[in-house]
Formats: C-alpha cells, sequence, structure tokens
C-alpha cells in the first residue's frame, strides 16, 4: 500500500486574533503533518510553542507588530515606535521573532 509522511512548518494565523492587516509572512509557526499509512491518511497540526506566541496567547490578542501593518504614512510611524513599544514587554526583541521556517 501507499505509506510515507509529509512535514510543513510555516506561518499560519490565530483565528479569532487577527484584527491587524495580515501578510501571510505574519502567523505563528505551525507543524503540519500528513501520515499515509496503507493508503489512509491522517493530519495532525500543533502550534510551535515560542516566547512570541506564549506572550500572545497569555494576553489573549496580537500584540507585536506584523508586517502586514506597514502600509503607507501609518505603516512608517509604526515602524518607527513599535519596536520601543514591545520593548516594554520584552528585553531581547530576538526571541519574538516568529519562527516561520518552512522544513520538507
Amino acid at each position: 500500500g501507499l505509506d510515507g509522511a509529509f512535514c510543513r512548518n510555516g506561518p499560519n494565523p490565530v483565528v479569532g486574533w487577527q484584527r491587524k492587516r495580515y501578510h501571510w509572512f505574519d502567523g505563528h509557526a505551525m507543524l503540519h503533518t500528513l501520515m499515509i499509512n496503507n493508503g489512509t491518511a491522517t493530519y495532525t497540526n500543533q502550534f510551535i510553542p515560542c516566547p512570541r506566541y506564549q506572550i500572545e496567547q497569555e494576553l489573549g490578542e496580537e500584540y507585536f507588530p506584523t508586517i502586514g501593518e506597514y502600509k503607507g504614512l501609518v505603516g512608517l510611524l509604526k515602524l518607527t515606535f513599535h519596536p520601543q513599544l514591545v520593548k516594554e514587554k520584552i528585553d531581547d526583541l530576538k526571541q519574538v521573532a516568529p519562527p516561520n521556517t518552512n522544513v520538507l
């Protein structure tokens, strides 16, 4: 029979949180797995825990700036001031970069 596995790690939005302009790079990392065993397919998915995801889970909303927000003059102003606002919650901004690397 047909057997195999396909795994993908990539950005996914958290449903219900999207109040900001969205870009497909903005989602949190989600691991998708498709397993095929004797022709029967099973799909699972799960967000990958990281400091950014955990902070936003605790707050219950999108807190960190998203690529989709940086459009026009308002976007330029946000780009200028957002890092300072984010530093109020977390000192090391490298810890809150979304882990959105595709792996095949």
